[in-house]
């Protein structure tokens, strides 16, 4: 820590992460491995039926894939809640930048389901419904980038921005982590319909 109490670059500032994300971590480690393990026995094992290969069958790679890809999906949303959790507690005297960073991340993410569910009113007619879904995606990742780029203003961004207060630069990195996340578990998701 410099002596003026800010924080130097690539310095950690002891944010407390919520434990979804290690788990989400954790858990798509786990499933990456099984599927691994599963692939390699069912190769192995191809011309046996036995017990085990019936079982086997069912944690192939794309259950692993999809069991990851939720994880991901639900340790992003809890942990952009947590961070919204955050936000209420911290102390609000920051930059503007990053306020108003901070509040349209949090506006996209609640506007995106919003035009779903108009998407989903507007079913009888095609275009309308296909304006609305493309809405509702570019909302979701432009609150995403946003609460990504929170975090990283708040760790790279000039004097004013890493001077933030610690409960705001926790819940940024909280924001930020998750967003990414998420955003990991939707494009896993994405894959996984392809």
């Amino acid at each position: 820590m410099a002596e003026d109490g800010e924080f130097e670059p690539g310095q950690d500032a002891g944010v407390r992460w919520p434990r979804s994300v290690p788990l989400a971590v954790a858990g798509a480690a786990c499933c990456v491995l099984g599927g691994a393990v599963c692939w390699y026995a069912l190769r192995a094992w191809r011309r046996r039926e036995d017990w085990l290969l019936r079982v086997l069958r069912w944690l192939t790679w794309r259950m692993a894939f999809r069991v990851m890809a939720w994880g991901a999906l639900l340790s992003g949303l809890i942990g952009i809640m947590a961070a919204a959790g955050r936000f209420c507690k911290a102390h609000w005297d920051v930059p503007k930048v990053l306020l108003s960073l901070t509040v349209a991340s949090y506006g996209l993410l609640v506007l995106a389901p919003l035009l779903a569910a108009a998407g989903l009113k507007w079913k009888a007619v095609p275009k309308a419904h296909k304006g609305f879904r493309q809405a509702s995606k570019a909302a979701l990742l432009g609150g995403l980038a946003a609460g990504q780029a929170v975090y990283a203003m708040c760790n790279l961004g000039g004097h004013d921005y890493r001077n933030a207060p610690l409960d705001f630069r926790e819940a940024c990195g909280v924001l930020g982590a998750s967003s990414g996340v998420l955003l990991l578990g939707l494009l896993a998701a994405q894959m996984d319909g392809q």
